[in-house]
Order: C-alpha cells, then structure tokens, then sequence
C-alpha cells in the first residue's frame, strides 16, 4: 500500500501534492504550501493523485507534459488526446485537420439552414400579406378572383350540350349559339378580370425572380470558392557582380536579411533569386529599414532572366520606387501613375508570377505609415506581361550624392 510523504521543509509538515518541473531537487515535490511561496509557472507542476491515477490517459493528467513553453504542453497534450481517440490513425495532423473541418463545415450548415429557414418564413408571410390584400381589394371592388373565374369557366356544360348534339338532342343551330354565348361570356365578362388576374400574377411572379436571383447572388461566393494552400518556399538570393560592388552588402545564410551599406554611392547593388517556377503566383513580402527618412535612395524590383543576373535589372520589367520625386513607377508602357508616399516607407508586397506560356506578371502593394497610422496603397496593374525563360526575380538599390 502506498503511504503518502509529508513535506519535510520547515513548518510546512503538510503531505506532498504536486511533482514540481525543475532542475532543483529541494523544489521537485510540493505540498500546499510550497504552491502558495513558489513563484514558478504553475504550468509546470502535476498533481501526484493524477499522476498515479492509473485509469488517467495522458491527455487527462493536467500539464502533462510539463515542458518549458507552456503552448508546446497544450500541443502535445491535443496530440495524446487524439491519438487516444483514434488509437489506429497513423496521420494525426490530418485527423485532427479533418475533425476540425467537419466540425467547421457541420457548424456553417447549421448557421446556414437555420437563416435560410428564417427567411423562407419571412418571405412566405410577405407574399401571402401581399396577395390577402389584392384579393381583399377585388372584394371590395366587387371583382371575383382566380378561384371563382375558375369555377365559372368549368368544361362540364360544355360537354353536355357536345354530347347532345351527338346524340341529336339538339341541332347545330343551337349548339352553335350555345357556342357564342360562352364566347361572349368568356371574352366580355371574364376576359377583362382574368388579364388583371394575370397581370397580378405577373407581379408577384417578377417578385418571386427576384428573391430567387437575391439568394442566387448571395450563394456566388461559395459557389466560386476555391480553397488554396499557402505554401511557403524557399527563395534564395545571390549577390549579383553587377557594377562589381557585391562587397559593400551582406545576405544572412538564412536570406532573411540583406544590409546595404552606403559605400560606393551612385553604383546599384543588386540580387537575384533562384529561378522562378512556372505556374506559380510568388508573394514577396519585403521590410525596408532605411535609419530614417528615405532620402536619395533609389529602390527597383523586376524580372528577367537568369542569363540576366548580372546586368540592370532595373531597365525592363521593373516596379521603382521613389524615383523620382518619391514616385512610384513602372517600365516601358507600363508604367503607373505616380503616387506620394512622404518618404515614409514601411513594407511592400511584390507578387510575380509565370503562367505556362512563360508570360510574367508584376504588381505591387506598398504600405505605408504616417504620423503612426497605418495607411495601405495597392495597384494590381499589371506591369508588363511578355515571355521569359528561366526567369529571376531581382532587387535593385541606389544611394544617390546630393
């Protein structure tokens, strides 16, 4: 039988309640006392009755597993509770994804026919107010409705004075007037009601159209939804030898960083990435500290080839800014028109992308901020469109002598 210890600091003599995570052998077990003085993250710290709990999985022993960062605990612990549930899943990132999912998707369906139910209530009541109120109308007008048009336009006299005549109970002298006298009374005392009749009808029918395209158009965005995973890449860039100054900037191993120092003013100092897959949207997402205000500094983003790497890649399929007069730019007819950004420069987004003829696109997000408000500029133009093979993106920048 298990005997419970008691803490042996002093005036505590209390029984032990918590394994403590540490590195302090003093510290590892702690009574309620212990709890109370113990300035450590409480994360890191089991309840010994859970802990010898043997009907407890893992996933229901509290910060279990008492790791350093207390996301990486409730990770792992998500991770023993699936696995607990699905004891033969072999891929549980993808279980877990595809509870999640169901879960999403049984939830949007609930919300979705719930609200489609309200406003099929709704719209039901609105069309029958609106119809009560005509027929109430054509009572008081002294009008009949479809309903008592209908009963006076049955076949059924018709047909007896047709089989009449068959039977030569009556001559077609007189089948021929009963004939007209229908006729006149179809044309002269119902023709007039039934257009309106139909004339109503018509309306309400334009109506119901229009509910139907309502909820057509609101239907439009899931049924042209098309989910796309964001996949990141790996991009590396390269110093290029253009104007023989690949000295004066360095690119960190993990190319997160590129530092450009203002040696060798006037001369552009340039990179390129690896080669651009075809197929496939890039988005280029850029960080530009400048120590300051940006002033005579000259930034040119574009795309050319990789038997290019070496030469200007700021003379053709290129995106500029502030160059001149703090403008933004583009090449050849391309070019966009110019906007102000105050020299307050913060991010931009550069999207480039190959289609399967070798076409490029370009475009460009700047942001911004002024005064510390975030402001957000984007121009999807396109900047040029033209083939490419074994295309690069580059990133071109100037210092500029007053």
């Amino acid at each position: 039988m298990q005997q419970n210890k008691s803490c042996l600091k002093a005036d505590h003599n209390l029984e032990y309640q918590y394994i403590n995570w540490t590195d302090k052998k003093e510290n590892l077990l702690q009574c309620s006392k212990c709890i109370i003085e113990d300035e450590q993250p409480i994360f890191q710290k089991i309840l010994i009755s859970d802990l010898l709990n043997e009907s407890y999985k893992e996933s229901q022993i509290q910060n279990w597993p008492p790791l350093q960062n207390k996301n990486q605990s409730k990770f792992v612990n998500s991770i023993f509770k699936c696995s607990e549930q699905n004891p033969s899943e072999q891929n549980l990132f993808n279980n877990l994804i595809q509870i999640q999912i169901d879960n999403l998707f049984k939830d949007q369906e609930l919300k979705i026919c719930s609200r489609l139910n309200q406003i099929k209530k709704d719209v039901k009541i609105k069309f029958e107010t609106y119809i009560y109120e005509f027929y109430e109308q054509n009572k008081t007008n002294g009008k009949m409705n479809i309903e008592q048009i209908i009963k006076n336009l049955k076949i059924d006299e018709f047909r007896t004075k047709m089989k009449e005549f068959l039977d030569n109970k009556i001559n077609i002298d007189q089948f021929f007037q009963f004939q007209q006298g229908k006729n006149d009374e179809f044309i002269n005392k119902y023709g007039k009601q039934i257009d309106e009749q139909f004339t109503q009808q018509s309306e309400i029918q334009e109506q119901f159209q229009r509910l139907k395209e309502d909820i057509d158009n609101s239907l439009s965005i899931i049924n042209k939804y098309e989910f796309f995973n964001n996949k990141k890449i790996n991009l590396p860039f390269y110093k290029s030898n253009y104007t023989n100054v690949a000295n004066s900037f360095q690119i960190t191993p993990d190319n997160k960083k590129i530092t450009f120092d203002i040696q060798n003013a006037n001369s552009y100092k340039q990179v390129y990435s690896d080669i651009l897959e075809k197929q496939r949207t890039y988005h280029i997402k850029i960080r530009i500290d400048s120590k300051g205000t940006i002033k005579n500094q000259y930034f040119y983003f574009g795309i050319n080839t990789y038997q290019k790497k070496d030469q200007a890649l700021y003379n053709i399929n290129y995106i500029s800014a502030f160059c001149p007069n703090n403008n933004i730019t583009g090449s050849g007819q391309y070019a966009l028109s110019p906007l102000d950004f105050k020299n307050l420069w913060w991010k931009t987004q550069f999207e480039a992308g190959l289609d399967h003829e070798n076409n490029i696109d370009l475009s460009l997000s700047l942001i911004f901020r002024e005064e510390f408000k975030k402001q957000i500029f984007q121009n999807p133009i396109q900047i040029i469109q033209q083939q490419c093979q074994m295309a690069i993106f580059g990133f071109s920048i100037e210092f500029c002598k007053n």
